[in-house]
């Protein structure tokens, strides 16, 4: 008499099918907020390391430069103090130029939502103080950029009880140089502010200043203290997220 047949178990292929598709289903709902919240991440490590580092190289330039904490004793004029500081990052820090000719001389950035965009900078090579003074240099290791250049407007205020300190230099940091391309116009831009452009500031003094910072005060054209409904898709305005993004812990809580 033959053995007694085992009873096999298994899915049957409509269960397979119907497993996978719910599988797929969760993936698509939970991928992109996984993507989001690790570009975030990644995005605030480089600020973070881009921000300190910037405090670090003024310092240094400071030294330097013998500016005894005042840039006016080394570099009278912001235009000058720009220049010297962008050739500063260049000779000694091992910053690389990328103001090439083969390189499209504009970059763009945008707010999130808008379609609408500004010009970031026109790049210049770090060859001469000429009239522009901007300059686009990328860290050693390629990881950050920052954009320098003038203030321009409105550049005297008060802060930590000194008057009639200035703004120096303008600074923006860029967290993804894969974002800001040499492009022919604004549609080609992916560089966006509060995800991938940040903007600080270095003053007379030797300070630097996140923008949305409480010390921008007064009728300052571009850089003025955090306003509650910043960094919103409600407000549409993320040029303060830096100070935002300090102030939350270093995290980007904000959607954009």
């Amino acid at each position: 008499m033959p053995p007694p047949r085992k009873c096999e178990v298994a899915f049957t292929l409509a269960e397979v099918l119907i497993t996978l598709g719910i599988i797929g289903i969760v993936a698509t709902l939970t991928m992109p907020q996984l993507l989001g919240n690790f570009e975030k991440k990644r995005n605030v490590t480089t600020l973070k390391k881009a921000y300190s580092d910037l405090h670090q190289y003024v310092k240094a330039f400071d030294y330097e430069n013998d500016c005894d904490a005042n840039f006016s004793n080394c570099a009278p004029n912001d235009g000058e103090f720009v220049y010297k500081f962008a050739r500063f990052l260049q000779d000694k820090q091992n910053f690389k130029d990328s103001s090439k000719p083969e390189i499209n001389n504009w970059f763009y950035f945008k707010n999130p939502g808008q379609d609408n965009c500004s010009v970031l900078a026109t790049k210049s090579p770090i060859t001469e103080e000429n009239t522009s003074r901007q300059y686009y240099l990328i860290s050693p290791t390629g990881n950050y950029a920052y954009v320098i250049t003038l203030y321009m407007y409105d550049n005297y205020y008060t802060v930590k009880g000194i008057k009639d300190d200035v703004y120096r230099a303008r600074i923006f940091i860029i967290t993804d140089t894969k974002s800001v391309k040499p492009t022919s116009g604004c549609n080609a831009s992916k560089s966006l502010y509060g995800k991938n452009v940040f903007e600080a500031y270095i003053t007379q003094f030797n300070y630097v200043i996140p923008n949305g910072s409480h010390l921008c005060t007064g009728w300052q054209y571009y850089c003025s203290p955090l306003q509650e409904n910043d960094c919103t898709k409600e407000s549409g305005n993320y040029t303060r997220c830096l100070q935002k993004i300090i102030e939350d812990g270093w995290e980007i809580k904000y959607s954009y």
